[in-house]
């Protein structure tokens, strides 16, 4: 194997490369020692490299072999992840605002749908997650979304990052005071900020039609779906009360299942359920009528 730094013919130490040679690099380069992600080192400019070769149409099974992996769960991580991006829409961005990303989905737009899908950034494993809230640029939880109804995440987002049916758009929007806290380093003012949010409640859905996260919505947007008691508003009802019924299963599994979170659980569990029942009432009412 060919290494890129080497000392007489040996492959130099992860040490000297992170931290004497990158440090060197990054100086006469003109560029920080770190970006938005962290700490520039050797398993970055990895990852940088993996993540351009994906973008650039590489399959996941070519890039484990080039990485040495011995399947794709473990590539897919560095694959999807763009380790530069947060970096280049700040460098490219004025001091009050930033670039935002996001596509226009065709096939909701060709029904006359709201179309607009925000790139909101990448979960813990690498997958893609996008926005669905049109005005996403009026939310505070924009760097710290609380996954309400609008979130979009799993395969559609997949889909929509993929672009076989999108078009990207970008828009340059303000700064939220904890995102100009973060571009400034400024750790003591983005956790306040984040503190104060926990307070701030998720946007309303505003059409049945944005609801993509059925285990994030509020109960004053669950009783509204009773209240419409369509047929896609009712199958919302039922994503969202099996959702609810698995994260009971859940907490009931865990030693504290006792606790005042599974009693908590319930209580949202028969909730749903007495609105699910109230709305299929009203919609035999609607057909009888």
């Amino acid at each position: 194997m060919e290494y890129l730094f080497c000392h007489h013919d040996k492959r130099v130490g992860e040490d000297f490369l992170n931290k004497a040679l990158i440090p060197i690099l990054c100086t006469r380069a003109g560029i920080d020692l770190k970006d938005a992600k962290g700490q520039i080192t050797g398993h970055r400019g990895r990852s940088t490299r993996l993540t351009l070769l994906r973008r650039n149409g590489v399959s996941l099974e070519d890039l484990a072999a080039y990485a040495g992996h011995a399947d794709t769960r473990t590539i897919r991580r560095y694959a999807n992840q763009n380790v530069i991006q947060l970096h280049r829409i700040i460098k490219a961005a004025d001091d009050v605002s930033r670039v935002l990303e996001g596509v226009v989905d065709m096939q909701a737009a060709a029904q006359g749908l709201p179309a607009l899908r925000w790139f909101i950034g990448y979960d813990a494993d690498g997958e893609p997650m996008y926005c669905g809230n049109q005005i996403y640029v009026s939310c505070p939880h924009r760097l710290d979304c609380e996954r309400c109804g609008m979130f979009i995440g799993g395969e559609k987002a997949r889909l929509l990052q993929e672009g076989e049916n999108t078009l990207p758009v970008t828009s340059k929007v303000p700064m939220t005071p904890l995102e100009k806290c973060v571009v400034e380093g400024d750790q003591a003012g983005a956790a306040a900020c984040r503190a104060a949010l926990q307070h701030v409640p998720a946007p309303q859905v505003p059409d049945v039609h944005l609801l993509f996260h059925p285990a994030g919505l509020s109960n004053s947007e669950l009783e509204h779906l009773a209240e419409l008691a369509t047929s896609e508003a009712l199958d919302t009802l039922r994503q969202a009360l099996a959702a609810h019924e698995k994260r009971l299963e859940e907490a009931m599994q865990h030693k504290t299942g006792r606790s005042a979170v599974v009693g908590a659980q319930k209580k949202r569990v028969r909730f749903i359920q007495e609105l699910l029942a109230d709305g299929e009432r009203r919609r035999q009412e609607q057909e009888g009528g």
